[in-house]
Parts: C-alpha cells; structure tokens; sequence
C-alpha cells in the first residue's frame, strides 16, 4: 500500500494531443477541487494546457508534490520515468493511447483510480532503469531508459557490424540492423518485437536482443542486473549507426564507439491498481487468452 498525507499535491502530466485527455484532466480538477486537493502541472515537452494551477517542469517537481498522475500512452510515461525516478515521486498513470502496457488504469476507470491514490490503496511497485554511457564530440553522456537501450542502423539500408561484451567478456560479433537491451519492463516492447522473451518485472534481468541478425546462430541472451554490457557498432560503408533510449534518437554514434550500458542506482516507484497483474495485462493487452478449454470439445 501506498499512503498518501491528508492534504495530498498532486503532480499531473498530460500529453494533451492524445483524444480524450483534457476531458481526463478537467475531471482531475474537478475531483481536487472538492478535496482541497493541489494540483500541479508539469511539462516534458508538450507544454501546459490552460489553466491556472502551478507549473513546473516534471525534472523539479520533487519538493512540490507527493505523486505524479501522467494522462498519455506508453510514450509518455517513458518519458516521465526517468525524470521522476531520481526525485523519488511514485507515479500513477491513465492510458489514453492504444496499448498501456505502463499504465494503472484505462480512462473509464479514472474516478475509481483517484479515489483508490487518495485512500492509499493502491499497490507500489518499483521498475529498474537503464543507463547508457557514451562519447560524442569528445565529451561523455549518458541517457537513461526504462524499457531499452537500442544501438540501431540509420536511415540507408546497410546492417551494422555488432560486438556485444558481458563484464568484459566477448558474447559474439555479428551483422544485423542492430541490438537491444531490455529491462523486463521493456521486454514487452521492441523486445517482444525482435524474437526476444517477455519475463516477470520482477525478474532480477536484462535480456540482450539482436534486430534481424544476419545469421540463425544469434539469439537473444538474458543475463543478470548486475551485468556491464558494451556495445559496439559501426555500419558498413559509413553509413549511420543511432542510439536510442525508450525509442527517442539520443545520439549518432562515432564510427566503432562504445556504449556502456548498467542498471541504474534510480528506479522508478509505479502505482498499481490492486487485482492488475502483469498476466492480466498480457492477455488483454496481446489477445493470448484464446477459447477455454472444456471437458467435453
């Protein structure tokens, strides 16, 4: 269970573009307003629907609220995430987009949900994080991801030469169109995709994926959290090889650079309905639940 204090100040996001979302907000309002509930809105790019409550960029929010509400996709809880994780605020989401593998609850359940965040109800889990670690331009960066790191080819139609290393260890080189690194949060994404396996949350791993490998003998391969991966890459004939985190380009990479990739010491506190298991939501959200099976057929 998650305790939230009587007089609650609620951070909310909304990726506004999406249908739906501002009547979704409108009704947030409107349920704050008659508990002396604070709402603050926060911004990751979209900028801020009208109104006259505090904002603030989702990175400060911190010491202003006690959990955040994103109205969005998967998309925008990814980009929530990371930001949220390092400011220890639990986050509570309502799907607006088409699957919601990320989210706590669909639009239509939204009272229900903001009345189960007020009574403290609902149940927290925590969801690792990803970092990536690179150079460009001379200087380091580094991205961080909750569902994947991917070193991807770029635009032209050439595969790239991969070279993946577990704690130092040479795994395999091989040609494909690229290689990911997914949480479990993230094996049901681009992950599940590529042939790779979809595992628990909970599930202490990571699993490593090529994309469209150009050999049969390269397969996924799990290994555990605590594992430093490097990749390396570098197309064939000069072409373009992207790094990207949670599926945004974060950087176009050198030609044979290095991207080291860890757990994050952050993870991210995700609310949770109670009765919404991660087994529910693969057979609602990938169809898996076919006719039931009787005695006599």
């Amino acid at each position: 269970m998650n305790t939230m204090p009587p007089r609650m100040r609620l951070g909310v996001v909304v990726n506004f573009t999406r249908n739906g979302a501002i009547p979704l907000l409108n009704d947030v309002r409107e349920w704050a307003a008659k508990r002396d509930i604070q709402l603050i809105l926060g911004d990751i790019g979209f900028g801020f629907p009208a109104g006259s409550e505090l904002k603030l960029s989702v990175s400060d929010m911190g010491d202003s609220c006690d959990a955040v509400l994103v109205i969005g996709g998967d998309g925008t809880i990814l980009r929530v995430a990371p930001l949220v994780a390092p400011q220890g605020l639990p986050l509570v989401a309502v799907n607006t987009g088409e699957f919601g593998f990320l989210a706590t609850a669909e639009a239509h359940e939204i009272h229900d949900l903001l009345q189960e965040l007020q009574k403290g109800t609902l149940i927290e889990e925590t969801r690792c994080l990803l970092d990536a670690t690179f150079t460009e331009g001379g200087d380091q960066h580094t991205v961080r991801a909750l569902n994947d790191i991917v070193v991807h080819r770029g635009e032209e139609a050439r595969v790239v030469r991969m070279e993946v290393y577990v704690d130092d260890i040479l795994v395999n080189r091989f040609a494909a169109d690229g290689v990911i690194v997914s949480t479990p949060t993230g094996s049901t994404a681009y992950n599940l995709s590529a042939g790779g396996p979809v595992f628990h949350p909970g599930v202490d791993a990571l699993a490593i994926t090529p994309i469209c490998a150009h050999t049969l003998a390269v397969r996924p391969v799990v290994v555990s959290k605590q594992t430093r991966i490097v990749l390396r890459a570098q197309s064939y004939e000069g072409g373009t090889v992207y790094l990207l985190s949670d599926g945004q380009v974060a950087a176009n990479l050198d030609p044979g650079a290095e991207v080291v990739v860890q757990r994050s010491s952050f993870r991210v506190r995700i609310l949770q309905r109670a009765g919404r298991s991660f087994y529910h939501v693969l057979r609602k959200k990938l169809g898996w639940a076919g006719p039931r099976i009787t005695e006599h057929m």
